[in-house]
């Protein structure tokens, strides 16, 4: 079904589009961008009880990417066998991972207005990540089912990678997300 796009009273319109809205705090309102937004900048306003706020001119990058992390620090990272990677279970060099990443830009075929994108959905631009500096095959990036914006990045990390935590980075469209980190094995 489609996501809420009015929650407590509260809406948020994106070029005069609602956008869908997925949590309302007294001074925190998250959302997802309509699909069908585009150009170099939008007009966000907020509407209260039927009142509308000013208009906020914001610049609309081709994505914003970021991977999840559960300390501010440390990767959500899986390793193949859907075990959480921590620095008590770290990773071996060479492996394959899963990782959990937001702000990937627009799609291809783009969902309908509030609705997850489909299981063939793929984002336009690509995307890559490294590891310690270096690069590592992304061999899949998919929408998780039923979530708005939310991907799962199948990602074949590189040999050679020091032991110890290391910065894991994700660009996408040329912008690059803040580093994470993730614990390796000698």
């Amino acid at each position: 079904p489609p996501y809420a796009t009015a929650l407590a009273g509260t809406r948020v319109l994106v070029n005069g589009l609602p956008a869908a809205l997925t949590a309302i705090a007294p001074h925190q309102i998250s959302f997802f961008l309509p699909w069908e937004v585009a150009g170099d900048w939008v007009i966000l306003r907020v509407e209260r009880d039927g009142v509308v706020g000013p208009a906020v001119k914001l610049p609309l990058r081709p994505a914003l990417p970021h991977l999840w992390n559960w300390d501010g620090e440390f990767a959500i990272a899986f390793a193949a066998d859907g075990s959480l990677i921590t620095t008590a279970d770290p990773i071996r060099p060479g492996e394959r991972i899963e990782l959990i990443a937001v702000g990937l830009g627009r799609l291809e075929p783009p969902p309908g207005p509030g609705q997850a994108p489909g299981a063939t959905a793929r984002p336009l631009h690509g995307t890559t990540v490294t590891v310690a500096g270096l690069p590592a095959e992304v061999t899949e990036v998919r929408p998780l089912e039923g979530q708005l914006g939310i991907y799962a990045l199948q990602v074949q990390v590189p040999s050679g990678v020091p032991a110890g935590p290391q910065p894991l980075r994700l660009t996408v469209a040329g912008q690059t997300g803040t580093p994470v980190v993730l614990p390796f094995q000698p």
